[in-house]
């Protein structure tokens, strides 16, 4: 069995190769360290000049905004209040209420400018889709219901039909 030393005074511990080793393996390490060390150190403040930069790009005021007359200022505001005075809840409870289980809606897109909301969706098949057509005419509060594109998906065993309508509403409705 080896020697073994309890000296917990360390006076008179003998040094190993191992320890030397160790030793070693760290002094040829630790520039290493340090090189990379100084490496990150560089790129955290390159990212942090870079993120300083966009903070005040952002607060600075667009040109856009600097130079709206207070004309268009007026008719931006006006166009915003006529957005939100729009019959939303009445628009949206009339095409949830025409929805049947043959036809799924995948997009509704609006423009209050022009009265029109566009739906994209899919029917089980023609049949489906044209007594959807149907059922949006009979609401009251849309005007033209026109159909402006639709293609039967080959690809799908089911073979549904994808289609887009433009809907015309009334805005006193």
């Amino acid at each position: 069995m080896p020697r073994l030393y309890l000296d917990y005074q360390g006076s008179n511990r003998p040094s190993t190769r191992l320890g030397l080793l160790v030793l070693l393996v760290g002094l040829i390490a630790m520039p290493l360290a340090v090189d990379r060390y100084l490496d990150a150190r560089q790129q955290q403040e390159e990212a942090e000049s870079v993120l300083e930069k966009l903070g005040r790009a952002a607060l600075k005021p667009s040109r856009t905004a600097a130079t709206a007359t207070p004309t268009e200022e007026m008719q931006a505001a006006r166009e915003a209040t006529r957005h939100l005075a729009l019959p939303w809840t009445a628009l949206f409870q009339a095409i949830e209420h025409t929805n049947g289980r043959d036809v799924a809606l995948l997009g509704i897109e609006t423009d209050p400018s022009r009265n029109e909301i566009k739906l994209s969706g899919e029917a089980r098949n023609p049949t489906a889709m044209l007594d959807y057509v149907r059922r949006l005419k009979s609401q009251p509060e849309f005007g033209h219901v026109d159909l402006q594109s639709h293609q039967i998906e080959a690809e799908d065993r089911d073979k549904p039909v994808s289609f887009v309508l433009v809907v015309q509403w009334k805005v006193g409705a």
